[in-house]
């Protein structure tokens, strides 16, 4: 059962690890697009992938606590903690976006991207510290 549990481990692991992209990816968008429709286009293209990555690693994050038996541990607790956080904050995000497509404020629009550089920026810094917390 031990070679089981570190196989989906395993696979769980690597499922998690491309979540680094999209915060990278969003990060390199806000500070090297100088455009604001450049910035908010390469947010909305994106969104769907993170979206998909979150999911999936959830998604086999709950296969192995099944397998686990559902046992609670400080590790699964936050995990899912902060995946729900990440999960959240990115709804936030997403909607805040939808409102400033509409504004020309150009106010609002800074405050926007400073919120998105906070919030990728923390979300890199959670998942790096998460998958060096599971490696361990």
């Amino acid at each position: 059962m031990e070679f089981i549990g570190s196989e989906l481990i395993f696979v769980h692991l690597s499922l998690s690890i491309p979540l680094l992209l999209p915060p990278l990816w969003n990060l390199y968008a806000l500070f090297a697009n100088l455009s604001h429709t450049k910035k908010l286009r390469t947010l909305a293209v994106c969104a769907p992938a993170y979206y998909t990555l979150l999911s999936a690693s959830a998604f086999s994050g709950f296969v192995i606590w099944a397998m686990l038996g559902f046992v609670f541990t400080f590790k699964i607790i936050l995990m899912l903690t902060l995946w729900i956080v990440v999960l959240v904050a990115e709804i936030k995000r997403h909607k805040f976006q939808k409102q400033i497509r509409m504004e020309a404020d150009f106010t609002k629009r800074e405050k926007f991207f400073l919120f998105a550089k906070i919030k990728y920026s923390l979300d890199f810094c959670t998942f790096v510290l998460l998958l060096l917390f599971m490696v361990r």
